[in-house]
């Protein structure tokens, strides 16, 4: 069963998923950058392997390649800002990041994250489907509610 769309599937897909502790995930109302320099310093990874319809996938590989796109964009809205092409450029760099930025964050709600508990060991996956979650309860009975 998919963990995001709870649709049959069989197909395993190895995903690293970044654990952020609490107190940096809060930093992301102050600014992006303070976000991302502590999350780089602080946050751990975890290899998973989840199952993930081939749809998702497939949604989840274009939206990187929008991304990439939309980076571009503004880095080509950059550099003809730099060489003289005035408010053009600015804008189109705009266009570029508030793309990059939209992308990114459906993107996100369009994939499985995780939160650490004070067990190094223990992992919780969130937004993940209710069915798959139902199934993980139904397998493990009692056990993953103490977490």
């Amino acid at each position: 069963m998919c963990a995001k769309t709870g649709v049959p599937c069989d197909r395993l897909v190895r995903d690293s998923l970044r654990i952020v502790p609490a107190w940096v995930a809060g930093l992301v109302y102050a600014g992006v950058v303070p976000f991302l320099i502590l999350r780089l310093y602080f946050s751990r990874r975890v290899e998973a392997k989840l199952p993930i319809a081939p749809a998702r996938v497939e949604r989840i590989r274009s939206l990187v390649r929008g991304a990439w796109i939309a980076m571009v964009i503004a880095a080509a809205g950059l550099a003809s800002a730099i060489f003289d092409a005035g408010l053009v450029g600015v804008v189109a760099m705009l266009v570029g990041v508030v793309a990059y930025l939209g992308i990114v964050f459906v993107g996100d709600l369009l994939w499985v994250g995780a939160i650490a508990r004070r067990d190094p060991d223990v992992v919780v996956l969130t937004r993940v489907h209710t069915d798959f979650a139902q199934a993980l309860r139904d397998q493990y009975g009692s056990d993953l509610d103490s977490y």
